[in-house]
């Protein structure tokens, strides 16, 4: 029997396990016996391979000697490869003085680990091929270049996937290929802006000539061009030491908006690299800054204690968003709870009170003090969740307003999150009416208002001659109460289809204000002295996770400005911020089981359907 026949795969086996003793003794062994006895054993096999090649090679016949030839190259460069992975060790490199994190050590040991692949990859890639030919009379030429071919393609490119590696280690440089654009003035903002009646000094601390100064200004010509009151001024810090002093500016890049005694300050930076975040948020900045600068700080209430959203407790939705809106619009918002006096009386200072989807019942002293509070002319928003007694009846009979428990489904139109029959609870509707509370909704058209689990609201029969009662928001005509919560139309417990009214606006105005009609310089009207509330039937419409919706968030920023009474200031603040692709859990299970699983095997796929038709093609 011929020598390679009988010797086999065992010369690359030897090769490959000595390499794994080496790697072993090396890097997981450790110093002492262990170390050492795996360095022997895998020198041992390294080198009885390479001898094993030889011998191969000199013992071959004429037909088969190019085959071994090349065998015997590739176990020389994976041979090489780990004779410069010694060359890169400590104990070689301590010899000259050096050690491994000099650039003679760092180079080596780079290198070492490229050369073993562009060795160990075609030697594989060969011994597959050259194999089944071991037996054969003939040698299959063509086949063995392809197979050299095709595993020093690959190793090349792993080596370069190594180098690149390697480089971008050593030489660490960002690059934003982000979408880039400073933020324009909202109507938001140039209604604030118009309304301000006294004199504002925006000051700019910038460097000459530069980048982020230019797109600040591209921002503020047309809030300076909508009221007189206005003025913008460049300033250099060290030019003007006094004035940096007085506004307490420490950094270029800094603006101030001053007016009177107060000046607020907004640090964007004079890097447009690292300016581009602020500048992106740069209108919703602004907005605050400027509340804060011209308006007196007011101040808004949320309750707290019946497990509200925005406590924390399991299974409440956070506000953050609410608060953000709150404060552009010149409120900072507080908690109001028992210790606080909520079972006594509203603080005096109290600008708005806000009730987010309370799940256990106010007290009747907590009762008694919000209609206390609501006939003294408060600005009352509460939001109501299906299937939670929040013992307000009271109050909202007080408003002209009753709340339906029933919960409000639509087999048509829903959103789907949990894929079972409970989606159709989640409501969207485009059905808005003119109302300010929904000023932007109507404006834009067609924005879809989201509502997880929402109630109705009705007028009750004979309110009150002085209540005008508005129902801004109403669900789609395929809308009815589930009253049983099976998520079907039952007809028998009387479930009709049916447009269901989502939210009401209630306002109380006194004999003096029927008979003024006193408008602002802005033209519009001034702030009632008689209350204002809205009733939501649904407080996840007002929570974080849906205030990423802009139908929701167009919602809530106009309901807010509406009961401070702001009107004519309607729509949210420009962000010129990226928004992230979300993806829930099941999509990145779908795509993880995709790029593991599925794309290789549509490659294998389309391999073998390509290897059987180029099969086909040859004649025998």
């Amino acid at each position: 029997m011929n020598t390679d026949i009988k010797l086999g795969t065992l010369p690359t086996w030897a090769l490959f396990t000595g390499g794994i003793a080496l790697y072993l003794g090396e890097r997981v062994a450790g110093a002492g016996v262990a170390r050492v006895t795996f360095d022997i054993v895998g020198t041992a096999l390294v080198l009885s391979s390479l001898a094993a090649r030889i011998v191969l090679l000199l013992k071959a016949d004429a037909e088969k000697k190019q085959a071994e030839r090349k065998l015997l190259f590739t176990t020389l460069v994976v041979v090489f490869s780990l004779f410069l992975y010694g060359l890169s060790t400590d104990e070689f490199l301590s010899l000259f003085g050096l050690d491994s994190g000099t650039d003679t050590g760092v180079i080596l040991s780079r290198i070492w680990l490229v050369v073993f692949v562009l060795g160990a990859l075609p030697l594989l890639f060969l011994e597959v091929a050259y194999r089944p030919m071991r037996r054969a009379p003939g040698l299959e030429k063509s086949r063995l270049s392809q197979a050299v071919a095709g595993g020093v393609s690959l190793a090349a490119a792993a080596a370069f996937l190594f180098t690149v590696d390697y480089l971008a280690t050593e030489h660490d440089y960002q690059l934003d290929y982000s979408y880039f654009r400073t933020a324009s003035p909202s109507s938001a903002t140039l209604g604030m802006v118009k309304r301000l009646e006294g004199n504002l000094k925006i000051h700019l601390f910038f460097p000459r000539a530069n980048e982020v100064l230019e797109q600040v200004k591209t921002y503020l010509e047309p809030i300076e061009a909508a009221n007189q009151r206005i003025q913008v001024k460049v300033h250099d810090r060290f030019l003007e030491p006094d004035l940096a002093k007085k506004l307490t500016v420490r950094k270029e890049g800094t603006m101030v908006l001053e007016s009177g005694e107060r000046h607020e300050k907004l640090y964007i930076g004079d890097n447009i690299k690292k300016a581009r975040r602020i500048l992106r948020q740069l209108d919703r900045r602004f907005a605050e800054k400027f509340t804060k600068a011209t308006s007196p700080i007011k101040k808004a209430y949320r309750t707290v204690g019946h497990m509200e959203a925005g406590s924390g407790a399991e299974g409440t939705q956070t506000i953050r968003g609410i608060e953000q809106i709150l404060e552009v619009t010149g409120y900072r918002l507080k908690t109001l709870g028992i210790k606080e006096g909520l079972g006594g009386s509203i603080p005096g200072d109290c600008s708005m009170l806000l009730i987010l989807g309370p799940r256990h019942p106010f007290l009747p002293e907590e009762v008694e003090s919000i209609m206390a509070y609501v006939r003294k002319g408060g600005r009352l928003l509460i939001a109501l969740d299906p299937g939670y007694d929040a013992g307000l009846s009271k109050v909202l009979k007080y408003l002209g307003i009753k709340f339906d428990n029933d919960l409000l489904v639509n087999d048509r139109v829903h959103l789907r999150r949990y894929h079972t029959d409970a989606d159709k609870a989640l409501l969207a509707t485009v059905s808005y009416s003119s109302h300010p509370s929904v000023d932007t909704l109507h404006k834009a058209r067609r924005l879809p208002v989201f509502l997880l689990n929402a109630g109705s609201l009705t007028k009750i029969n004979n309110p009150r001659s002085d209540l005008e009662i508005r129902f801004p928001l109403r669900s789609l005509s395929g809308t009815f109460k589930d009253k049983n919560r099976n998520f079907k139309l039952d007809g028998k417990l009387d479930e009709i289809r049916g447009a269901q009214n989502l939210m009401a606006a209630v306002k109380k105005r006194d004999n003096q204000e029927k008979k003024t009609t006193e408008k602002t310089k802005a033209g519009q009207e001034k702030e009632s002295h008689g209350f204002r509330a809205l009733i939501f039937s649904d407080s996840d419409a007002l929570t974080d996770q849906v205030l990423g919706n802009l139908g929701n968030l167009y919602l809530a920023s106009d309901s807010i400005r509406w009961l401070a009474g702001i009107q004519g200031v309607t729509g949210a603040v420009e962000s010129g911020e990226d928004i992230p692709i979300e993806h829930t859990r099941q999509d990145d299970m779908i795509w993880f089981y995709g790029m593991v699983f599925l794309v290789p095997a549509l490659v294998l796929a389309l391999g073998l359907i390509y290897s059987g038709r180029r099969r086909k093609g040859v004649q025998p």
